[in-house]
């Protein structure tokens, strides 16, 4: 199996996908999608937990006010690659910070019995949420080095849909953090 050497490779491959991914989130009518994530309430319809329309959604400056949140998430929401080791069969994640990473890199360390303070990479006591997608580096090689032009174009399309499904749950975690319990 091919594998990425640097990042810029990644991204040369990966570029289709995350044009396709900044059209979702940019797009007018996708912004519908945003907009509802963001000032929907969370309420239960038929027994089931949904977010309920809110008025706001309906204001004319609505589609400025959504672009402007969406930028602000893209200041907060981290991304990180994962090793395909790791025991987890999640092609993608989201997680509420870098902690996850952190005892991933702990355990790494005190398995190669290196001599290293617990503790040294992340600070539990620093209260601001920072989202972090993960996604999960073996997955990607297998997407970018398809046999055909069709399973290329497949690929990028399911990056895309990957990388928007992990942003709205990061999105769900700062926007709507009580809706989280259910």
């Amino acid at each position: 199996m091919a594998e990425f050497r640097e990042f810029d490779e990644w991204y040369r491959k990966a570029s289709p996908a995350l044009q396709l991914a900044s059209m979702f989130l940019s797009h007018p009518y996708m912004l519908k999608f945003w907009i509802h994530l963001r000032y929907g309430h969370a309420g239960f319809e038929n027994g089931w937990f949904c977010l309920m329309e809110d008025h706001i959604e309906q204001d004319p400056s609505i589609l400025d006010k959504i672009r402007d949140e969406l930028r602000q998430v893209a200041k907060t929401v981290k991304f990180a690659f994962r090793a395909a080791d790791d025991k987890k069969d999640y092609v993608g994640f989201c997680k509420a910070n870098l902690l996850y990473a952190c005892n991933i890199l702990e355990d790494s360390v005190k398995r190669a019995n290196i001599d290293c303070p617990e503790g040294l990479w992340y600070n539990p006591w620093n209260p601001t949420e920072s989202p972090t997608i993960y996604l999960r580096e073996d997955y990607y090689s297998k997407v970018f080095f398809p046999s055909t032009p069709a399973l290329e174009l497949e690929g990028n399309m399911q990056l895309a849909i990957l990388l928007m499904h992990e942003l709205t749950h990061a999105c769900v975690r700062l926007w709507q953090p009580n809706a989280c319990q259910y």
